[in-house]
């Protein structure tokens, strides 16, 4: 009995003790943080800071895409007696978000760590178009940058001549791999010259496509672009034409259409055809046996492969025209006269002639010595007549002809003159009845032997008392008024035996004058009938002048003795050879405002015009 309660006894015992002992729990860990995480894989683990009281028969990480995952979901299993462990997750996808936590069983069960999220690496790639380089007539090299986010990417290139495109062709780089930009380009060849093509980037990976921004690019060429020059080496049947031709990158044919009109006749290729490259380039043609003083059109064809360019029409005239003619005074004598000219041929040979003769009709032709002429300019020119009547009106005209035509100047005519004095002064005259009188006041400085007329210096000189003064002056003491009005000469010069008349001719008696006065209706009308009529060189009123027989008697004034001159403009005043007394001689005066002609007599050392009439 008692064996028997001893050994109740220590089963109770036993069995108390071990009611008593705790119960095992699941384990308690910590997650370490995701690492290494790639687009497919990642690192994490965990540290088991209590075990539960029991030992640990699993360990690792699992995970889910949601979260809280739990060992039913993927999960890894860890081995070894550490209480940290290290996982390798792998089998992800790109671009997820994962919850993955610790996990750690023992015979309690299994205790979880805290959740951790993390998402794989990872996207769509991106890519950025840049501008097409290397452009040629028909190539260029696309570009851009592709970041493939991790990815292995392919890359192609979409062109075309739109923006739909219709080829592709794979980047030169294609495919590429990793997480930043890289450059990607492909080279296109076979383009169309001048055409504008559009691009973008096709990029492609696991997780999808993308595509840049459209692009554009231009292959380089165009139709030619043309710029006219002037004109060179102008000439009466050549000249060279001249332009500048851009080829734009294409070979350019390059001609010249010229003609008289704008539907031009005829084609030239330029020298320096056909043209390449891409700057201006000169081109010209040489023309010849065009027609002179003849307007040319033309214009320049530039033709490549994508067009032809025509220039604006352009003119220009080869030199040449008819003749030019200037008529100069001739230089007239009694018998002869000398006619000038100035031809400018107008770059053409040219024959000249002068026509003459008593009507417009001529008659008479004479060529200059030096005919024919050529050049630019005017050249001056001259042909004698000779043998020609005194006192008769001829008259004359250019003829210019070289092969574009003729030029006639218009008619001229000059007088041959009557007589001529010591000092060569030429004089006209008229007939006026029977009497044949100069019609000009005489201006000689010397007598007919050649003696010079003395002149009294200065010429307010007193010659009072001179017995015989022998002078000559010119009217109003200016030497600028002989041309035309004459000189002013005392008695005893003109009936000098030494003669101031030319031969031939003398100084008027005063019955000379009466003769000439008495034919033309007497004193009282006289003067207006010899007068010069007008103002011109008679101050007014010039009364009644009519001048109807020509004598055309000026206004020269007079010198008295003592050296005054007076009544320039206003007076004429006559000498005759006929003396009155020793002291005065007879003079004949016209005044401008009276119409009739005096008659008197004053000192000889007075200064009176001078008329000569015929012997």
């Amino acid at each position: 009995m008692t064996s028997t309660l001893k050994i109740s006894a220590l089963i109770f015992s036993t069995m108390f003790l071990i009611s008593c002992e705790e119960k095992p729990t699941v384990p308690i860990l910590t997650t370490n943080a995701v690492t290494e995480i790639t687009t497919t894989s990642a690192v994490s683990g965990g540290v088991i800071t209590n075990d539960g009281g029991a030992p640990v028969i699993s360990m690792g990480i699992c995970w889910n895409t949601s979260n809280e995952p739990t060992i039913d979901n993927i999960k890894t299993i860890e081995t070894g007696e550490s209480n940290s462990f290290t996982s390798n997750l792998t089998g992800l996808a790109p671009k997820t978000l994962y919850y993955l936590r610790a996990y750690a069983t023992n015979s309690a069960g299994t205790g979880y760590g805290e959740s951790v999220s993390f998402t794989t690496l990872g996207d769509t790639p991106a890519s950025v178009a840049a501008n097409a380089t290397n452009i040629a007539i028909d190539s260029a090299v696309l570009n851009g940058t592709v970041n493939p986010n991790s990815l292995s990417t392919t890359v192609s290139f979409e062109w075309g001549a739109n923006t739909d495109y219709g080829n592709t062709v794979a980047a030169t780089q294609s495919p590429v791999t990793g997480n930043t930009s890289v450059s990607v380009s492909v080279k296109l060849t076979g383009l169309t010259p001048g055409t504008t093509y559009h691009f973008r980037i096709k990029a492609e990976n696991s997780l999808g496509i993308t595509y840049s921004s459209d692009m554009t690019f231009r292959t380089l060429g165009d139709i030619p672009s043309v710029t006219t020059l002037d004109v060179t080496n102008l000439q009466t049947h050549a000249a060279t034409l001249n332009s500048s031709v851009n080829p734009n990158y294409l070979s350019t044919s390059v001609t010249f259409e010229w003609g008289t009109t704008t539907s031009y006749d005829s084609t030239t290729t330029a020298l320096q055809s056909p043209l390449t490259g891409n700057s201006d380039v000169s081109v010209n043609i040489d023309l010849s046996g065009l027609s002179p003083g003849t307007t040319y059109h033309y214009r320049i064809v530039a033709t490549n492969e994508l067009g032809t360019t025509n220039s604006e029409d352009i003119t220009f005239t080869t030199l040449g025209q008819v003749p030019l003619i200037v008529t100069h005074t001739p230089i007239i004598k009694i018998d002869s006269a000398v006619l000038y000219s100035s031809v400018n041929p107008n770059y053409l040979s040219t024959e000249v002639i002068f026509e003459w003769g008593l009507t417009n009709s001529y008659g008479n032709t004479i060529s200059p010595d030096d005919s024919p002429f050529t050049g630019s300019s005017l050249i001056n020119t001259s042909t004698v007549l000779s043998n020609l009547s005194a006192e008769t009106t001829y008259h004359f005209r250019i003829k210019a002809t070289n092969e574009l035509g003729t030029t006639y100047s218009e008619d001229s005519t000059f007088s041959t003159y009557s007589l001529v004095d010591a000092d060569n002064n030429y004089y006209h005259s008229v007939v006026i009845g029977t009497q044949t009188w100069m019609n000009e006041n005489l201006k000689t400085t010397k007598f007919t032997n050649g003696d010079l007329i003395g002149t009294t210096t200065p010429s307010t000189f007193d010659i009072t008392n001179e017995s015989a003064p022998k002078y000559q002056w010119s009217p109003n003491g200016n030497d600028d008024n002989k041309t035309i009005y004459g000189k002013l000469y005392t008695w005893f010069t003109v009936t000098d035996n030494r003669q101031i008349c030319p031969y031939g001719w003398h100084v008027p008696s005063n019955n000379e004058w009466i003769t000439l006065i008495d034919f033309i209706g007497g004193e009282s009308n006289a003067g207006s009938k010899l007068k010069e009529t007008g103002i011109l060189h008679w101050e007014s009123p010039n009364a009644d002048a009519t001048d109807e027989y020509k004598f055309t008697a000026l206004p020269a004034g007079y010198r008295t003795c003592y050296g005054l001159f007076t009544g320039f403009k206003t007076s004429s005043y006559f000498w005759t050879s006929t003396e009155k007394d020793i002291t005065e001689a007879f003079f004949r005066p016209i005044w401008s405002e009276l119409t009739y002609i005096g008659n008197g007599s004053e000192a000889k050392c007075y200064g009176f015009s001078v008329r000569c009439i015929k012997d």
